[in-house]
């Protein structure tokens, strides 16, 4: 008599095992994730932190997933650090045994988006996708085209940058400020009128614009770039990295023009799951 298959989930507490199938699928464009491209602690570094966890899939005794996942169920939050299988049947396992262990969960997800299989299981689970996106690294400095215009915030243009700064969205004015050990702030000034601005984080090894806002009267006129080209440069001992829509040639070229390129394997789509 035919033996059907078995399928299992195991949980693992280290990597060394697997470093086959974890270079056979890194290997592989379709399928590696990008965050274990942009930087393997991703995952070999992943059980650091307590609230981690790693497992495998298996059928018939072969490895067919491997998956580090942080698991916050008393936020009912689950977000996938590193995901590496080549078919969907891992895929829709993993969620199937997480569903169980940690309902009303929600989970996030960077996903590589040639990568079908799970793209079709998270479809199939109604799971919601935002834009693909171009991850650029800052790599060369460049000349601000408007340098005397663009200035550190300073407590006299406080209120016209809070009159300016977007409110839908997690990281308010007031939430930039009161962060300021994590946040520097550029605006740029014409006359007397506050025109655009930047978030960025510092002092990290690997840093982020949050927001970058230039009044569309002014747009395209140099201030975006200036202020991109000033913050990178005071960013300079650190990465600084940023997140463009893959569809937004005119997003892109901004960094460009600003020192930016695009990281190879590093295009992502970030999708969430609500059970």
């Amino acid at each position: 008599m035919a033996m059907g298959r078995v399928k299992m989930i195991q949980e693992i507490y280290s990597f060394e095992a697997y470093e086959d199938f974890i270079r056979e699928i890194a290997a592989d464009a379709d399928f590696r994730d990008p965050h274990f491209t942009y930087h393997e602690s991703n995952l070999y570094r992943s059980l650091e932190n307590p609230h981690a966890r790693a497992y495998i899939t298996t059928e018939n005794g072969a490895v067919t997933g491997l998956f580090a996942w942080l698991l916050l169920p008393e936020e009912q939050y689950i977000e996938l650090l590193v995901g590496l299988a080549k078919s969907e049947s891992p895929f829709r396992e993993m969620l199937t045994f997480l569903e169980k262990a940690y309902p009303h969960c929600q989970m996030d997800f960077i996903l590589n988006p040639r990568n079908g299989a799970f793209c079709r299981v998270l479809e199939q689970k109604g799971s919601t996708f935002d834009a693909e996106q171009i991850k650029m690294r800052w790599e060369r400095a460049v000349v601000p085209i408007r340098p005397h215009d663009i200035l550190p915030l300073t407590p006299e243009w406080e209120e016209a940058y809070h009159a300016r700064h977007e409110r839908e969205t997690y990281w308010t004015a007031d939430k930039i400020l009161a962060a300021r050990d994590r946040f520097r702030v550029f605006i740029a000034v014409k006359g007397r009128e506050l025109i655009g601005y930047i978030d960025v984080t510092y002092g990290y090894e690997e840093n982020e614009p949050y927001a970058l806002w230039v009044d569309e009267k002014y747009a395209g006129q140099g201030y975006e770039q200036s202020l991109l080209a000033v913050a990178a440069a005071q960013n300079a001992s650190h990465d600084l990295i940023a997140f463009v829509g893959a569809d937004d040639a005119a997003g892109i070229e901004i960094y460009r023009a600003a020192g930016f390129s695009a990281m190879a394997g590093q295009n992502h789509i970030y999708a969430t799951y609500h059970p």
